[in-house]
């Protein structure tokens, strides 16, 4: 496959797959870490700890990515305990994950 051949060329570019078998060609630009901390920003990151809510269409068209794609990274980002998820009659919906900062008395 000529993917692979970018790697050894020093391309700026990749394949990769994402766990649900979604392979897409991205720019090294596009990191989990630079991707997730953009996600960080739309949803407040962590400076507001109630965030606002985002949507997978939002981040999306935030982000400029297609569905599929930008479904991925909330993915990933929720995985890495970034973010947490709000599944109402309203939509599904990712906040910032404050719950780890928050310590019982």
């Amino acid at each position: 496959m000529a993917c692979q051949l970018w790697i050894p060329l020093q391309l700026p570019l990749h394949l990769r797959t994402f766990n649900n078998g979604l392979m897409v060609v991205q720019a090294e630009s596009y990191q989990d870490v630079q991707v997730i901390a953009r996600i960080q920003a739309l949803t407040g990151g962590k400076e507001n700890q109630l965030g606002v809510g985002i949507t997978v269409g939002e981040c999306a068209t935030s982000l400029n990515l297609p569905l599929p794609l930008a479904q991925e990274y909330l993915r990933v980002a929720e995985e890495q305990g970034l973010l947490c998820r709000d599944e109402a009659p309203e939509g599904l919906q990712f906040f910032h994950n404050f719950f780890p900062f928050i310590s019982a008395p």
